[in-house]
């Protein structure tokens, strides 16, 4: 019988198994484990075996590698782990360059200290290989190379490890790669408890007091505490105890499926004013899930290239560790993207800087800043004690300017105002504060102006800021539209009475104005916004009322999603009526809904008073535009001879006046 290439080499392989597994039965020492993979040019795996666990490779999405485990025997602190580990690499298509890593591992007494019956499987570590669950080892890192029709690559190496692990395991990451061979692993007699030259007798119970979980070794890795030498895990207590976990979004790890991020919440230790308590995860689309995540604040912009600052307010001295995602793909797995390391932080408030990397992706992404008394924590996993806090952040271009750009324009000189009360500037600070003015939620911020000469209305001029924004341009999570509205004003004055005209403004100019300041001293400066529309002449409002009569104007952001820095409309210093106020609910009249938010035909029915000190009303920062000047009689709104309605009286006036009466264009 003649047989092909293939299966004289299974035959082989088959062969040398059994003989490897006699011997290791004969000397009743180590045990020989098989392992076979080939990955494609993409580096996805085309085929495997082995007789690891469940036969299976297990592939870990964070570090990019295929994964078999194999039992070695129970954990044990007082004796080694010995470990032989064989590779041979050989290229697929010899036409193609081949890449590979080959490395091999163990799991860590953490691990073991979990009593899981498997090895740390993806499940179990949120698709990460580096989350101290596993200590791994590179073998062999063949990088772009041609290997020819034989040629192959048979690395070796041997460990001692300093405490016998349960599982043991081989790591590949290649394309266009065949690796196979063994992993010959034992348990022999300790003769050191660690790799630094500890002896046996440094052992001593590693505790995690928030779950009960313990393992016997010289050193602990948090969030397990040494108790002390020869101490048992029989001393071992579990504390009562709640955790703070994190809002980012769900492609981030958050939920303790995950193995998200969590802290202990202990007395005393947390980032800003408060912490909270929580039953799991909060993943959020803006990471607001946490009312209390107020610790950290960026003072300085994130322009890649630049450095940028923090200013961090920690409850008692500690350390941070943060990470962003600079390239924006939805985790923090990457290089370069943890920006600090055990941060050394005391109570109060501390400014640190770091840099943005020049390639960092300009848009919104996100950051993860965690708190503690101990340190050495990875973006996921458990912390024995302080607070982790995510936050939605922006990277900037350096022009200045984020990916969403609005043009600078004011309405032209053929615009007039009808009504005026910009915002007020003195000793160069805008005096006023923002008030939230929300379509979808409420309040709807209004304010009362007269009508003077019944000119339309063709463009609204106003002006507002953006919660705890201080840049001299907008957000990214800027408003999808603006919602405008006209309300008459109700007997006796001092409120709205019916919204009677509206209209949805989705594409808006701005100007930044300079930054502002709260009389009340209750908020920071934030960066004020002139916002502008011109109405197409089928939009324009045109008063019906009487001439002088009372209207209200009312003006709230509309949003898609929940905002991090959420418009409001700028108070300013009182000029007319009984000042602005909050629209709190609406009634209905014929033909039209109580439902919230408003529609034309809604009826006012209840507001509160926008005012500083105590009862004294204060205005909203807003201009409404006509076309053409008012002469202040209330009649005709236009200037004596300017018939064109330029505002001017020039020869251009005399032009028009001839077009009329001939009823033919003349041209100057």
């Amino acid at each position: 019988m003649l047989w092909s290439g293939e299966q004289r080499r299974g035959f082989v392989v088959c062969f040398a198994v059994i003989v490897l597994f006699l011997v290791g039965m004969a000397s009743g020492t180590a045990v020989r484990s098989y392992y076979d993979i080939t990955t494609d040019s993409s580096g996805a795996i085309s085929g495997g075996s082995g007789d690891g666990y469940e036969a299976t490779w297990y592939y870990y999405q964070d570090s990019n590698e295929y994964v078999m485990w194999f039992y070695n025997q129970p954990y044990d602190a007082s004796r080694e782990g010995a470990l032989d580990t064989w590779a041979m690499i050989q290229i697929v298509d010899p036409d193609q360059l081949g890449t590979a890593v080959v490395s091999y591992g163990w799991a860590t007494p953490e691990w073991s200290a979990l009593g899981k019956a498997h090895p740390p499987l993806p499940t179990d570590t949120g698709g990460s290989t580096e989350n101290g669950y596993m200590a791994t080892v590179l073998l062999q890192h063949v990088e772009d190379k041609i290997f020819g029709t034989s040629s192959t690559i048979e690395p070796h190496n041997s460990e001692n490890i300093s405490y016998n692990p349960d599982w043991v395991c081989i790591l590949v990451r290649g394309k266009n790669t065949h690796v196979s061979r063994w992993v010959q692993h034992d348990c022999v007699a300790g003769t050191d408890s660690n790799d630094n030259g500890g002896t046996s007798t440094d052992l001593g119970a590693c505790c995690d007091t928030t779950t009960g979980n313990c393992y016997i070794a010289s050193s602990c890795v948090n969030p397990y505490v040494r108790l002390a030498a020869g101490r048992s895990c029989s001393d071992c207590l579990v504390e009562n105890f709640t955790w703070d976990f994190g809002d980012a979004p769900a492609s981030y790890p958050v939920l303790l499926s995950q193995n998200g991020a969590r802290h202990t919440v202990k007395t005393g230790v947390y980032l800003g004013s408060c912490v909270t308590a929580d039953s799991d995860g909060q993943p959020s689309s803006t990471a607001t899930g946490d009312n209390c995540d107020d610790g950290v604040v960026f003072t300085r912009s994130l322009v890649p290239g630049e450095s940028t600052t923090v200013r961090i307010t920690a409850s008692a001295n500690g350390v941070i560790n943060a990470w962003i995602d600079w390239n924006r793909d939805g985790d923090w797995a990457d290089a370069g993207e943890k920006v600090l390391v055990d941060e050394p932080v005391t109570a109060g408030t501390n400014t640190i800087s770091f840099s943005v990397p020049p390639s960092a992706s300009v848009g919104d992404t996100f950051a993860r800043f965690r708190y503690s008394t101990v340190g050495g924590l990875s973006y996921t996993g458990l912390a024995t004690d302080g607070e982790v806090e995510d936050y939605r952040v922006q990277v900037v271009s350096s022009d200045g300017q984020t990916t969403t750009k609005y043009p600078a324009q004011s309405p032209s000189k053929v615009h007039f105002a009808k009504w005026s009360q910009a915002a007020v500037t003195v000793s160069q600070v805008i005096k006023g504060w923002h008030e939230t003015s929300s379509y979808t939620d409420g309040p709807i911020l209004a304010d009362d102006w007269s009508d003077q000469d019944q000119r339309p209305i063709i463009g609204v001029r106003w002006w507002g800021c953006f919660n705890q924004w201080v840049e001299s341009y907008p957000p990214t999570d800027v408003p999808t539209a603006f919602r405008i509205g006209i309300w008459t004003d109700a007997v006796g004055g001092g409120s709205p009475s019916a919204l009677v005209w509206e209209t949805t403004c989705s594409a808006w100019a701005w100007n930044y104005s300079g930054l502002d300041q709260d009389p009340r001293g209750l908020l920071s400066s934030m960066a004020v916004f002139e916002f502008n529309i011109m109405l197409s002449q089928d939009q324009w409002f045109y008063p019906t009322s009487a001439l002088g009569s009372r209207y209200w104007v009312s003006i709230s952001a509309v949003y898609s999603t929940t905002p991090t820095h959420a418009w409001g409309f700028l108070t300013r210093q009182y000029k007319y009526g009984t000042g602005a106020t909050r629209i709190l609910t609406t009634g209905s009249t014929a033909g039209a809904s109580g439902q919230w938010p408003p529609q034309v035909g809604s009826l006012f029915i209840s507001g509160l008073p926008v005012v500083y000190p105590s009862n004294v009303p204060w205005d909203l920062s807003f201009e409404l535009i006509s076309s053409k000047p008012s002469d202040g009689s209330g009649s005709t709104g236009t200037l004596a001879g300017d018939v064109n309605g330029d505002g001017k009286v020039t020869v251009d006036d005399l032009v028009k006046l001839v077009d009329i009466l001939i009823g033919a264009k003349v041209s100057k």
